[in-house]
């Protein structure tokens, strides 16, 4: 093998490597999530609840929740999550005698 292939050959590889780690930086990267438990009234049903939630860390925008104390297990949530839409939109969702959102 001449100095030339194993230059190409060396250089393959790391180019290689180097898409293969940005492609997987780029998914991970795009997945930042974090998760906390939250006490509010349910717009829904109109009593307190406790829900863990789901946040993109990026955007800070509210995804989805993932459980809800209205609920028996996360495949029973039924409801449209309007949880969810109200506090992307700014709406605070509190508890009587507090406001807005409440961290447990």
């Amino acid at each position: 093998m001449t100095a030339v292939e194993l230059a190409g050959l060396v250089y393959g590889s790391t180019l290689a490597t180097t898409l293969a780690a940005g492609a997987w930086g780029a998914m991970r990267g795009g997945a930042q999530r974090n998760t906390s438990v939250h006490c509010f009234v349910c717009p829904r049903f109109g009593e307190p609840v406790a829900c863990k939630l789901t946040q993109d860390v990026r955007t800070g925008q509210w995804q989805r929740v993932d459980l809800c104390s209205a609920f028996l297990t996360a495949s029973d949530i039924g409801c449209n999550r309007e949880c969810v839409r109200q506090l992307n939109l700014g709406f605070g969702l509190g508890l009587p005698g507090r406001k807005g959102l409440t961290l447990l």
